[in-house]
């Protein structure tokens, strides 16, 4: 998997889909992250605007696979060939700005979060669990995949990550669970959802 460095809305749009088609279905398949970047007009997937826009693309539009690589743009329109195999969503909702509610529905789906990553850097991203609160300031998107109880009774949640395998631990990172704030760290809980499929 590529990095999708300035994308990561897109990303984590995608991520969601593929996990949670991999838990209905028990398949493991790979969508075109590009297919967001170049189509959806919201905000392009990128990491400014919210996944949501994304999300609708997806619901409406579908979304294809990504070893088929079968669109193409001409004159700066999106086009999808002919006969695509296309991926569709039902829908999403939020979850409650709490860590309780976002515990919940982990522990069945992924989960679409976006986090406050000012005061990050090299180091924080390659930390094996990441607990220091840099707020609410939202800019940046990743997808919570699952979380665990450490030996020593610490929760984390396990986050894939948009930036490449060079950083966290192959392109997931771990973030400290129970933080004191509502929102919890990074603002975690703040702008979340997750994905329906009938």
């Amino acid at each position: 998997m590529h990095a999708y460095l300035g994308s990561c809305s897109a990303f984590s749009a995608v991520t969601a889909v593929e996990e949670i088609y991999k838990i209905t279905t028990k398949k493991l398949i790979f969508l075109l992250v590009h297919h967001l970047v170049h189509c959806e007009k919201m905000n392009k997937g990128s990491c400014v605007g919210p996944y949501v826009g994304a999300f609708n693309f997806i619901q409406k539009n579908g979304i294809i696979f990504e070893a088929a690589n079968i669109y193409t743009t001409k004159d700066g329109k999106c086009v999808v060939k002919e006969n695509s195999l296309l991926l569709f969503i039902d829908s999403y909702k939020k979850v409650r700005e709490n860590e309780v509610f976002l515990l919940k529905v982990v522990a069945n789906l992924p989960v679409s979060v976006a986090i406050d990553t000012h005061g990050f850097d090299s180091e924080d991203y390659c930390r094996k669990m990441f607990v220091q609160n840099s707020g609410t300031n939202l800019d940046h998107k990743m997808t919570v995949v699952g979380y665990r109880q450490t030996l020593d009774d610490i929760e984390d949640w396990i986050l894939r990550n948009s930036c490449g395998p060079m950083y966290g631990e192959g392109m997931y990172m771990r973030m400290l669970c129970g933080a004191s704030n509502s929102g919890g760290l990074c603002g975690i809980t703040t702008n979340a959802s997750y994905l329906i499929i009938y």
